[in-house]
């Protein structure tokens, strides 16, 4: 989780009163993260990813300001539309960018400080270490606008990047700084010829996205109105990043003045309206108790809303909440009722044991499971535990579909939930290639998840793998005839097509009295084991879990 770093009278400053150590410690120990160290007036705290809002000093101190009663509902901010002009040119790799001008703001060198890192903390998460989201903050007063956001040719960029005292060329950026080497492969086009950027109507370039920013437009303490702008590959990511962003900056802002340009695009005029609107849900105590276990009254539950920043309406038996625009983390009624606890304060809920009606037993699933693991030991199996999330390129490589990808990962490795197990297998061996080659059996049993016909399909799948120099469908079809069998399963073999395996050596199992498919056994296809630079011949069997007790 993000460690976010700020001083005590930075934060003393933007809430309004002067807080001490226990102050401090009581207040950490509320909120979503965890207090890490006080040190002198540098404080760390350790926010959670679903926080964004809070990956800099504004956004907890606006936090701090709700949880005193200092300020109440949701912050307010005085959006005028149309300002100036942005011109939108298409830039296929990178297609959507939004902006705006934040006025009167108050800087000094911890303010910049902090919004440095809130733009780099969202960068690594959000952003995907820039690749989906790219953030930039300029003097606007420095800007000539109109602007346009656009691509050219590398060799004919040319402008002074931040941190640097002389013009250099698209290329030099690239090659000799330090973010153009780190960056260089997100920004160029896929022809490796254009990168995109934004120039003023003066013809200055005011950024290389996402690489460096124009020394010429950068933020200083003499700073008084900012221009944001971010870009991305993802509409939604990039309208929820620019929330942020803009909410955070006016808690610099004496007059919360922002200003959004009249921007010529396709895609903009259907999401004018909605940058800055609020979501709406119907609350109301009994649900709350429900989920909470706590009892408040409509008074009181209205009171902590607005602790939490929300804005409420009271309509005859509703409490309509009215969630601000820079809450991206609020997708359901009950993570309203989490920021209810959070103001409420766990450290009040008292302790109750929850009854128990029933013994615990295992499921049927469990017992079979079970069983499995004993009878593949028994046949010379190796059992592995593997990831439920895997990367999804591999699971591209072995020609899996209906990959559910997951929307901010930690790691490029983990960013989906596995389709199957067979493919982690695969990927164990082709890492212990030595092992594998003196010829190698696995298995695994676990969770696997899928999209099918727009729904999600969850199941618990056994893989099995075998893999040597003379390995083939045969040596995997015995082992399943033989398990089934012990399970007094009759079963029979189907052709059929698995993606990522061999077509002509591909089987279907069904069981043989209600025809029910309980899963599939072949070879991995050699296009698979090449593509992973893994050259032993494999064969796989899949089978459902929930299918068999079924079946059973």
């Amino acid at each position: 989780m993000p460690i976010i770093s700020f001083e005590k009278w930075d934060l003393e400053r933007l809430v309004g009163t002067s807080l001490s150590k226990s102050d401090i410690e009581e207040i950490f120990s509320r909120l979503k993260g965890e207090l890490e160290k006080i040190e002198g007036d540098t404080i760390e705290l350790e926010v959670t990813h679903d926080r964004p809002d809070m990956f800099s000093v504004e956004g907890i101190a606006r936090v701090v300001r709700g949880l005193l009663e200092i300020e109440l509902g949701a912050p307010r901010i005085d959006v005028k539309y149309d300002a100036y002009d942005m011109y939108v040119d298409e830039v296929p790799w990178r297609k959507y960018v939004i902006t705006s001008i934040v006025r009167d703001v108050t800087l000094d060198e911890e303010a910049v400080r902090q919004l440095m890192q809130l733009q780099e903390k969202l960068h690594q998460t959000y952003g995907r270490d820039r690749r989906v989201v790219a953030i930039g903050l300029y003097d606007a007063d420095k800007i000539r606008f109109p602007i346009r956001y656009t691509y050219a040719r590398v060799s004919e960029v040319r402008y002074v990047p931040l941190g640097y005292d002389r013009p250099m060329k698209g290329e030099e950026v690239l090659e000799l700084t330090e973010k153009g080497q780190r960056y260089r492969d997100v920004a160029l086009s896929p022809d490796k010829e254009y990168v995109p950027i934004i120039v003023d109507s003066s013809g200055e370039v005011l950024v290389i996205i996402p690489i460096l920013n124009s020394e010429l437009h950068k933020i200083t303490e003499n700073t008084r109105n900012i221009m944001i702008d971010v870009t991305g590959t993802d509409l939604r990511r990039v309208i929820d990043v620019f929330r942020v962003v803009v909410y955070n900056v006016a808690e610099r802002s004496r007059s919360k003045k922002v200003e959004v340009p009249r921007l010529h695009s396709d895609y903009f005029p259907k999401v004018r309206n909605e940058l800055f609107s609020s979501l709406r849900y119907d609350i109301d105590e009994k649900y709350v108790e429900e989920i909470s276990g706590i009892e408040l009254s409509r008074e009181e539950l209205v009171r902590t809303l607005m602790k939490a920043r929300h804005d409420v309406e009271v309509a005859g038996d509703r409490v309509i909440v009215n969630v601000p625009p820079y809450r991206i983390n609020v997708l359901h009624k009950v993570d309203i009722v989490e920021d209810v606890l959070i103001m409420y304060g766990y450290d009040r809920i008292p302790l109750e044991y929850p009854p128990q009606p029933v013994h615990g037993s295992k499921s049927l699933i469990s017992r079979l499971s079970t069983q499995l693991r004993s009878l593949l030991r028994g046949m010379g199996f190796i059992e592995v535990m593997t990831y439920v999330m895997t990367s999804r390129r591999l699971q591209e490589i072995c020609k899996q579909s209906g990959i559910i990808e997951v929307i901010n990962p930690k790691s490029e490795l983990y960013n989906s939930i596995r389709r199957c197990v067979w493919v982690q297998l695969l990927n164990l061996v082709r890492e212990n290639t030595a092992l594998a080659e003196r010829g190698v059996k696995l298995f695994d049993i676990g969770d696997v998840a899928w999209y099918e016909n727009d729904r999600i399909v969850q199941d618990i799948h056994l893989g099995t793998l075998i893999t040597g120099r003379d390995v083939t469908v045969t040596d995997m079809l015995t082992i399943l005839r033989t398990l089934l069998k012990l399970l007094n399963m009759e079963v029979e073999l189907r052709k059929g097509t698995v993606p990522g395996l061999v077509p002509e050596r591909t089987g279907i199992i069904v069981e043989r009295k209600r025809g029910t498919e309980l899963g599939y056994i072949g070879e991995v296809h050699p296009q698979v084991l090449t593509s992973l630079d893994y050259y032993n011949p494999t064969a796989i069997g899949e089978i459902s879990i929930s299918r068999l007790v079924e079946a059973l």
